[in-house]
């Protein structure tokens, strides 16, 4: 899936780089396509399709793992309802980032005409791709896409089960992000809708805008009418309410700024912006907390894997164990049964007269009781290993009973996250209530974090002690009287 690249001088108008922004589910991709047969160039290495975007995403690969690894160095992600602050947080490695971004841009455009860029994620940081486009000689312009709020929530439910108050409030972090990091420049704002509805007006409206080279003629009519499928869109808003207070103005404010051809109203986005600052001031901290909690899940979960081979291993060594003293119980019987049979004719010799040959039965027969002796030892250390086995059982069961309450609990935070976004419009005290509550929440789900820890430290050095034990020659007192049962029945053959 590839442009083809044209070669051009890097100068003129036509020197740029035309980023398509915007939130996730905001037909981000579609535009990018229709922006290449327009003459813009998307690079050559891009992230294939999938299931939910067949038709593709038509995003750099290496953007994408860039805009990655610079969310997690500001401690974030793709999902974080605070985007908007990412690039405050990146402190002094940002220029370090701003580097890398320009090489990869210089990398994609070796000609020095315009590529097109798109990657949802950059709405978080518009600011930083804009300085490595400028790093390289190239000039940063940007189009906007906005769809409305509820029809990306439920285009994320079904793609990431992402909750709607969260898919909204995510909405809103990136589209202001997106708007803060682009003003000054040159750039329009799209509507979904619209540009669905008339590609080819809205296309049109976009080259005039941006240039770059971008052309609309017949042909890539043709070819954008044919690509922008009435099946590509899957989700519709059928008047739909909001979760958080200021959705409907940040709403409002993109899409009048698409339909007047204008910028978006900056004095009308500031409520929002201060609203969604003063929230993140609030919970910030503790979504953080919580998000490094569940990033650690996974190596909790791969120690639990891990101790459940071990477990499996200490399975197969009782079962082998079992299987040996299964064949000394059989030894033992038949022990029993010729120590009988010695002491028969241990009576008969003795009535006959021939005390030597009852002494040599009779010291058989004490080396038979040696042997059921043994067979006592082994059963009482069988039952030692079953007992240690239960124990170890018990404690795996109890660390994955802990791992669950602590994912059910996260799961409980999320939810009540949820009733808080809802809860917003009455005011800061009724939220600084819910936070008090949350707070709660998560220091019980941190304690229960502490106690599955000690519960895994406690495992471990059961483990430890069970392997130990596995290792160390258990059957060195046997061999000892197997041993000397051996000279002893010798020494009566011999006598």
């Amino acid at each position: 899936m590839s442009v083809p690249r044209s070669p051009a001088p890097r100068s003129g108008p036509d020197a740029a780089v035309i980023f398509v922004g915007g939130m996730h589910r905001s037909g981000t991709s579609a535009m990018a396509r229709a922006l290449a047969l327009c003459g813009g160039r998307l690079p050559q290495k891009l992230v294939p399709p999938a299931p939910d975007n067949p038709e593709g995403y038509w995003e750099p690969a290496d953007m994408v793992a860039l805009n990655d690894e610079i969310l997690a160095a500001a401690g974030s992600r793709w999902d974080d309802v605070f985007l908007h602050q990412v690039e405050g947080r990146l402190g002094r490695r940002r220029a370090g980032f701003i580097r890398r971004a320009a090489d990869l841009i210089r990398g994609l455009d070796r000609e020095g005409r315009g590529a097109v860029l798109k990657d949802p994620r950059a709405a978080a940081l518009p600011a930083l791709w804009n300085a490595a486009a400028e790093a390289v000689g190239l000039e940063p312009r940007h189009v906007l896409l906005v769809r409305h709020p509820a029809e990306v929530a439920a285009s994320l439910a079904a793609r990431e089960a992402v909750p709607p108050a969260k898919a909204e409030l995510l909405w809103a972090a990136s589209m202001l992000a997106v708007e803060q990091g682009t003003r000054g420049r040159r750039r329009l704002v799209v509507d979904h809708d619209a540009f669905l509805a008339a590609p080819v007006p809205t296309l049109e409206a976009v080259a005039a805008q941006l240039g770059g080279g971008l052309k609309v003629d017949a042909g890539t009519a043709a070819g954008v009418t044919a690509f922008l499928k009435p099946s590509l869109r899957h989700h519709r808003a059928e008047a739909a309410s909001f979760h958080w207070p200021h959705t409907a103005a940040v709403l409002d404010a993109f899409r009048d700024a698409a339909r007047d051809g204008r910028e978006p109203d900056a004095a009308a986005l500031r409520p929002a912006r201060e609203a969604l600052d003063a929230l993140a001031a609030l919970m910030g901290p503790q979504l953080q907390e919580l998000r490094a909690q569940v990033h650690d899940r996974p190596e909790l979960l791969r120690r639990l894997a891990e101790t459940a081979d071990e477990n499996g291993k200490l399975r197969d060594i009782a079962n082998a164990f079992h299987g040996r003293m299964e064949a000394a119980e059989r030894r033992a019987a038949e022990a029993a049964a010729a120590r009988r049979e010695a002491e028969r004719r241990a009576a008969r010799d003795s009535a006959t007269g021939l005390p030597e040959l009852a002494a040599a039965r009779a010291e058989a027969i004490r080396a038979r009781a040696l042997a059921a002796e043994l067979g006592e030892a082994l059963d009482a250390r069988s039952a030692a290993f079953e007992a240690e086995r239960a124990a170890l059982k018990a404690g795996l069961a109890d660390r994955e009973a802990a791992v669950g309450e602590a994912g059910a609990r996260a799961e409980r935070f999320a939810a009540d996250l949820d009733a808080a976004m809802a809860q917003a419009a009455a005011g800061r005290d009724a939220l600084s209530e819910r936070v008090s509550a949350l707070e709660q929440a998560l220091e019980a789900a941190q304690q229960d974090a502490a106690a599955a820890r000690d519960e895994i430290a406690t495992l471990t050095e059961a483990l430890a002690a069970a392997r130990a034990a596995a290792k160390r020659p258990r059957r060195r007192g046997v061999i000892g009287l197997a041993r000397s049962l051996k000279r002893r029945l010798d020494g009566s053959g011999a006598g």
